[in-house]
């Protein structure tokens, strides 16, 4: 198996390593990627947005260029294995079948059978904790998310209304607009404000812990309305909203996922005459691994234009600009960006939340999770049972945590989780840092106070024949691989349409 350049493991004998297998690279890294040629389409971008436009677009017979900076596919969710068979995914993980786009995947590629519950009640296990500032009370674990849910539906049914009265639509956020606006102009810290005294401060703290572990600290930097949107779309209950985010995900790992969906594009059609010429390309989709775009030119309606970083030139009738949000400022445009764009671009938040994987010796924490508030920091262990086997006498933890996770600060990070329960002894690590990772920026999105009512439906706007998608900015699950598949299927029929007018 190939190894990417990305991530790390760290154990405390031997010290931190660059670099993880991963069937997510993709070798040779070039295969019919040439200046010469006017495609129909140029995207920009591997993730789960730019290879579900790729397939559906090659389906379609059309000629799709796709430049992809890293030496692989999936973006910002990949998976690793290691030397015992674990598998890990770094990034995005965790799917439910109430989300619609992702779910039609699986299907699809007949792996709803590999779906596996990242929970297990173990008997015997470790009690779990929440740590609020140094106090700790400790839970059997159905017990501390029945104490949570009640906080929570304090702080997210508003005004004597409930969650999903507030936003009925849930997939189509902006449906109400004055709502909307409303609570978009509320940060996280705003909301905790107006529900003090109403729950407890112990309460109140913890409500800030599960806010924040999903938007990033601190939290009066974080839409209370983009948050309200994903908890309705999760169920609108602590049970049913961790269930969507946390819980279910593939044995086999996301990548096998994303192969099926390239592969797909790869095959669709194995000869294609290009413009007319004698000209042909041995498939439909042409491609470039580690080829980081410098430049994107829309000046002609008819041919655009991306110039990579070593000085190539690829033109397209249609690009899709797939990048992350907070990226898109470190692009240049060709013409300069609308104003509205530009400033959509400079202002995008950046969530500083990572999750590392651990293992940790001993059986007892697989039904054990511990949070911790601590200022505006929330960090979350829990166990992650779904990979381990039965007769192992280790358990899988998946960490999240607003503090810095660095590969060349390991130790602080597993010291960091074993302080959240004196037993604990941590013996692996595997994470990656896509905070510095210049093609990320940061992890999954979530906006800052007003943003969504004043940039949503700029950021979709199309400018000609450059279009623009991804799952920081969609309708659905924002931040989400559902939301990224949702975003590539939109943009590609929409693309399609244009390349048939």
């Amino acid at each position: 198996m190939l190894s990417t350049s990305e991530g790390f493991e760290y154990t405390p004998t031997q010290g931190s390593k660059a670099g993880l297998p991963t069937q997510a690279v993709i070798s040779p890294p070039i295969s019919d990627a040439d200046p010469s040629i006017l495609y129909d389409v140029i995207i920009i971008g591997a993730g789960y947005t730019g290879l579900t436009a790729a397939r559906d677009l090659t389906a379609k017979g059309r000629s799709v260029l796709l430049l992809e900076a890293r030496d692989r596919i999936g973006g910002r969710t990949w998976t690793t294995v290691t030397a015992e068979g674990d598998v890990v995914d770094l990034g995005g993980a965790y799917v439910h079948w109430h989300q619609p786009f992702v779910w039609s995947e699986i299907v699809r590629y007949g792996l709803k059978d590999k779906i596996k519950d990242a929970y297990e009640q173990y008997e015997g296990s470790t009690q779990s904790s929440i740590i609020i500032d140094g106090v700790r009370k400790d839970f059997d674990l159905p017990d501390m998310d029945a104490w949570l849910d009640g906080a929570l539906q304090t702080f997210y049914n508003a005004d004597g209304a409930h969650a999903s009265e507030l936003v009925p639509y849930p997939h189509t956020a902006l449906h109400d607009f004055e709502t909307a606006k409303k609570y978009d102009s509320l940060s996280v810290a705003d909301r905790l404000d107006q529900v003090r005294g109403t729950v407890s401060q112990e309460a109140r703290r913890a409500v800030e812990l599960i806010s924040t572990l999903m938007s990033g600290p601190p939290a009066r930097t974080a839409s209370y309305y983009d948050l309200l949107q994903r908890w309705v779309l999760g169920g609108a209950t602590h049970d049913a909203y961790t269930a969507h985010m946390a819980r279910y995900k593939l044995s086999c790992g996301q990548t096998e996922l994303a192969k099926h969906i390239f592969d797909d594009a790869v095959n669709a059609n194995k000869s294609l005459r290009v413009n007319d010429s004698t000209a042909t390309l041995s498939t439909t989709l042409s491609y470039a691994f580690s080829a980081p775009v410098e430049t994107i030119d829309y000046t002609n309606s008819s041919e655009g234009r991306v110039q990579t970083t070593d000085g190539r030139v690829f033109r397209a009738k249609q690009i899709i600009c797939t990048i992350p949000l907070t990226v898109l400022k470190d692009v240049a445009f060709v013409p300069t960006l609308p104003d509205e764009k530009t400033r959509a671009f400079k202002e995008a938040r950046v969530n500083n939340t990572q999750k590392a994987w651990m293992r940790a010796e001993g059986k007892q924490w697989r039904t054990w999770a511990a949070l911790r508030q601590k200022g505006d920091i929330a960090t979350m262990v829990s166990g992650d049972a779904h990979s381990a086997s039965p007769d192992s006498h280790t358990t899988n933890l998946v960490y999240f945590s607003g503090g810095r996770i660095s590969q060349t600060s390991p130790k602080e990070v597993v010291e960091d989780a074993q302080s959240l329960h004196p037993d604990l002894k941590v013996d692996r690590m595997i994470s990656t840092d896509w905070v510095t990772d210049p093609y990320s920026r940061g992890t999954w999105s979530l906006f800052s106070p007003g943003y969504m009512t004043t940039y949503l439906t700029a950021l979709q706007e199309p400018l000609g024949n450059l279009k623009f998608a991804s799952s920081d900015y969609c309708d659905g699950w924002r931040g989400f691989i559902d939301g990224a598949i949702e975003a590539g299927m939109l943009i590609a029929r929409e693309v399609d349409r244009d390349l048939e007018s």
